[in-house]
């Protein structure tokens, strides 16, 4: 432990050393505002108090600086800042006149100063008026009588300078130099009116030589109008036809009969990357080195008249580039009809045929997702009734019974083929989401140990978020799901050592990118980057990798879902997804999801979970096309006490509603059915009896009127296929809802489908 401590006497003497002035003074005042040192050392001892003082005043309240107070009604100077150690304050205060006696000291020298350098410039400027203005001003006066032509001598009276004395004689002796060239001039101007007088007399006799001439040339004028008008309109046709050339918006090349480029237009330049100066006078096998016998053989056609129809040829452009045109070429025939040389029009059509790729890309999609659909809403019809009944078997032997553990198994693989379903749901859009206001930056920082823990160790995930937030509105698990996904695929591209990449971003999707890449839509996205150094893959390959079941694994490795359900969930988020890779340069898929206004609200959706509900009895009105799918579902209901009225069609289920009219406590229904759907006999039966509840069943979403990515806990829907505790839970819930309105004497209005 360390003590340190000091004499405040000693301070005080300190102090008294740095006195600078007698009415100075320099003096420590402690927190509570007492003075612990000052020159006089009888108000150390009285702990005299001085925290009424302006400036100690201002310093315990925590400024620091200079200020100005008055004191015994003499007007004060003071500084005060603070030891940040003790909280003591150091204060410095001075009167103010002897503060500023210095400043007014020099005021007065500076006055005088410039009094005596204003009468000493005054003197000065009359000195030099008299000895040398007035000289000046004579000079000026004689040079005015010399313009005059009077050529008089300057006085010399009076000049005290010798520089001004020469300025005179060297004037004087200017005016007798001009005096003299002025009579030279005039016997010169005598001379030159002679000479003047004889040109006159020529210019006369040249005026007649003109006039003859002027005669002969009107009659050669009148032989050559005739050809300047046939060479004008020549030339305007010439000039005319070389502006439709050069203004065509397709390229044009004009080639003579030896096949040399005459003409080489703007769109010519922009498509071959050549300009017209390097182009013209080139043949055809100098600028199509490539193509040049196929094109020789095509102009050579042309020339000798064959039939030329339009044909596609790729070509290799200035800067290395492959693009693929569309060829027309035409003869052209001189006053006879022989073929003088070829024009050829060429249009690039390598964004239209990677546009309309493209299209069919997209196309395809859409009705593989469609097909996807359908067999994933048959195939959960199938696998409702194997949940139902393997539950109810297992339910009925004890854990360990060989029964219980085979409708066990039967159990865990019809989980399999509903995951394998839900991908096929995610690919065709037709999933439920569960959206919420989320920052992507935090799905990944919070998702990136699983994906640590799942990759192999000699993998770096380098993780580059953005530096702002980037908000969006997804289905968390949906998300988390696509960076797994791409995670395996990604591990599974890499031999050895390898890195893969995540990183987000903000971005502004214009109409030339959304030209150029179907699907995607113009506007403010957040992007999610994933790349990895893997092996990558060739453009055919890259044409298929969100085809449903299409992998590049042996077999037995993988299902060939997991860019399909990638491809769906973005799709399903209003999303684009795009992806780019070479052999042997890794992979990089970009994925564009919209992004929220600044101003929405990112907290959470809060989740539901379904409450335990007491078991109520009641009348069900159960609607099911599918047999397999209403037995078992009658049956799950009858063993919990309810009474079921089963329909298999729309039209029966109305008889039984107006037989059993005000008896009904729930109508369960399928969606899509024959004579109407779900929703619509639901708007039939609630005229008969306001306030029913409904619960739809359904393999998938799309035929359901449902807010869009509405969960299915906030809507009276349950998908097919569903466990039995699930459906008998919310059969459950509706019932129990509608007791409780009961009871308050609430009748609840229609649900809106």
């Amino acid at each position: 432990m360390v003590v340190g401590n000091f004499n405040l006497d000693r301070l005080s003497r300190v102090v008294t050393h740095l006195q600078y002035d007698s009415n100075d003074s320099v003096f420590l005042v402690n927190s509570k505002g007492r003075i612990i040192a000052h020159p006089d050392r009888n108000r150390v001892l009285r702990h005299e108090s001085v925290a009424d003082l302006a400036v100690v005043k201002a310093g315990l309240s925590g400024h620091e600086g200079a200020y100005e107070y008055s004191e015994n009604g003499i007007a004060m100077l003071g500084a005060v800042t603070r030891i940040a150690e003790t909280g003591w304050l150091v204060v410095v205060e001075q009167k103010r006149d002897e503060a500023f006696a210095q400043q007014h000291n020099m005021m007065l020298v500076l006055v005088l100063v410039l009094f005596s350098s204003l009468l000493i410039v005054t003197l000065f400027i009359l000195y030099i008026n008299s000895r040398v203005v007035s000289p000046i001003i004579a000079i000026s006066r004689a040079t005015k009588h010399v313009a005059a032509g009077s050529f008089m001598e300057l006085p010399q009276e009076g000049l005290r300078f010798r520089e001004l004395l020469e300025l005179t004689e060297n004037f004087n002796a200017m005016a007798a130099t001009i005096a003299l060239r002025e009579s030279e001039l005039q016997e010169s101007n005598l001379e030159l009116e002679h000479e003047i007088d004889e040109r006159m007399r020529i210019e006369e006799a040249l005026q007649e030589r003109n006039e003859e001439l002027i005669a002969i040339e009107e009659e050669l004028r009148t032989q050559l109008d005739e050809t300047l008008i046939g060479q004008q309109a020549l030339l305007q046709s010439e000039e005319r036809l070389l502006r439709y050339f050069e203004r065509l918006p397709i390229a044009c090349i004009a080639w003579s009969s030896d096949l040399r480029v005459q003409q080489w237009n703007p769109v010519a330049e922009t498509i071959f990357g050549c300009s017209a100066r390097q182009a013209i006078a080139k043949n055809v096998r100098e600028l199509f080195a490539a193509d040049s016998a196929l094109l020789a053989a095509m102009l050579q056609d042309a020339m000798n008249g064959a039939a030329t129809p339009s044909r596609l040829i790729e070509s290799r452009t200035g800067d290395g580039r492959t693009i693929l045109c569309e060829w027309t070429n035409t003869p052209v025939l001189d006053h006879l009809g022989n073929a003088s040389g070829v024009i050829s029009m060429i249009q690039d059509i390598t964004a239209r045929r990677l546009l309309e790729r493209q299209v069919i890309q997209q196309q395809k999609m859409e009705g593989i997702g469609l097909m996807a659909g359908g067999i994933a809403h048959d195939f959960n019809n199938l696998l409702t009734p194997i949940f139902g009944y393997a539950e109810m078997i297992r339910n009925k032997f004890s854990p360990g019974e060989q029964t219980h553990t085979r409708a066990s198994a039967i159990l865990e693989a019809a989980n399999k083929a509903r995951e394998l379903i839900r991908q096929l749901l995610s690919f065709s859009r037709k999933q439920l989401l569960a959206t919420e206001y989320c920052d992507l930056n935090e799905i990944v920082t919070a998702f990136m140990a699983i994906m640590r823990s799942t990759l192999r160790e000699n993998i770096e995930i380098p993780w580059i978020p953005c530096a702002k937030p980037c908000p969006v509105k997804v289905d968390r698990t949906q998300i988390e799901q696509i960076l797994l996904n791409l995670m395996v695929n990604a591990q599974d591209a890499i031999s050895d050592n390898g890195r893969i990449t995540i990183e987000t971003g903000h971005l502004l999707l214009d109409d030339e990118f959304c030209r150029d890449h179907s699907g995607a839509k113009p506007g403010r996205y957040v992007m999610l980057a994933f790349s990895d150094n893997g092996c990558g893959m060739d453009d055919e390959t890259l044409a298929h990798i969100f085809d449903p079941f299409f992998t590049t694994k042996q077999s037995g490795h993988g299902t060939g879902l997991g860019l399909s359900t990638v491809y769906g969930i973005v799709k399903q988020h209003d999303g684009y997804i795009d992806a780019q890779s070479r052999p042997g340069h890794g992979t990089t898929f970009r994925i564009y999801l919209p992004e929220i206004p600044d101003d929405a609200d990112l907290k959470s959706v809060p989740t539901h979970s379904a409450a335990t509900c007491p078991l109520i009895s009641g009348t069900i009105l159960l609607v099911e096309d599918n047999q397999m799918v209403m037995d078992v579902s009658r049956e799950l209901l009858t063993s919990r006490g309810h009474t079921v009225l089963p329909a298999s069609t729309p039209q029966e289920a109305l008889a039984l509603a107006a037989a059993n009219q005000g008896a009904l406590d729930l109508l369960v229904s399928d969606v899509i059915m024959p004579q109407m759907s779900g929703p619509q006999l639901y708007e039939q039966l609630v005229k008969l009896q306001p306030g029913l509840k409904v619960l739809y069943m359904s393999g998938y979403t799309s035929n359901l009127v449902v807010p869009k990515r509405t969960r299915e806990e906030d809507f009276n829907f349950i998908a097919k296929p569903f466990t039995s505790e699930k459906f008998v839970g919310r059969v459950a819930e509706l019932l129990t809802q509608t007791a409780n309105k009961q009871a308050c004497g609430v009748i609840e209005p229609p649900q809106a489908c």
